[in-house]
């Protein structure tokens, strides 16, 4: 009788802990779902975590049409779960680059183009989106002024007229033309 007596007043330590320990394996249960769960989307999460240095490295190489994208992914994505701290992190990321490349096209203009890659540079810089976006004013200023800094480059660098005028004009007259 005084052994089940003991026995009896064990039992609701027992119980405490066996609840406890149900308790301790459903909480490791639900842990291990989630971390099989991140295992399962790690190449998602990856790609996603990598897209500001993906975007950074898209301007460095000059690949502007797919930085407009990887902006457009980036901000909708964080549009859509602007609850998650990460996606509206790296969207800020992503944004963050459109200004070296609004420079970048902004400098590429002052360089040697044909005619079809200064509207796709003037076309790629009224893509940008509204807060990195230039004013129609201040696009064209822009243009003219990388253009003419261009053109000016290219006179000094043509052979002096003294030398042979006639050539030297032949040289400015293609240069204006191009």
């Amino acid at each position: 009788l005084d052994r089940s007596a003991a026995l009896g007043s064990l039992l609701p330590g027992v119980g405490r802990a066996s609840e406890a320990l149900c308790r301790e394996a459903r909480d490791s249960v639900s842990a291990r779902r989630q971390l099989a769960l991140v295992l399962d989307q790690h190449d998602t999460l990856v790609e996603i975590l990598e897209q500001p240095q993906l975007a950074s490295s898209c301007v460095r190489n000059g690949l502007f049409d797919e930085v407009l994208e990887l902006d457009a992914a980036a901000s909708a994505r964080a549009a859509t779960h602007p609850d998650i701290p990460v996606l509206v992190r790296v969207a800020c990321d992503v944004r963050a680059t459109l200004d070296e490349m609004r420079q970048r096209l902004l400098s590429k203009l002052a360089g040697t183009l044909t005619l079809p890659e200064a509207l796709h540079t003037v076309g790629l810089l009224r893509r940008l989106p509204p807060s990195h976006l230039l004013s129609e004013a201040h696009l064209r200023a822009s243009f003219l002024r990388n253009r003419t800094l261009h053109l000016h480059r290219c006179r000094l660098a043509l052979p002096p007229a003294a030398d042979d005028p006639v050539d030297h004009l032949l040289k400015w007259l293609e240069l204006c033309r191009v």
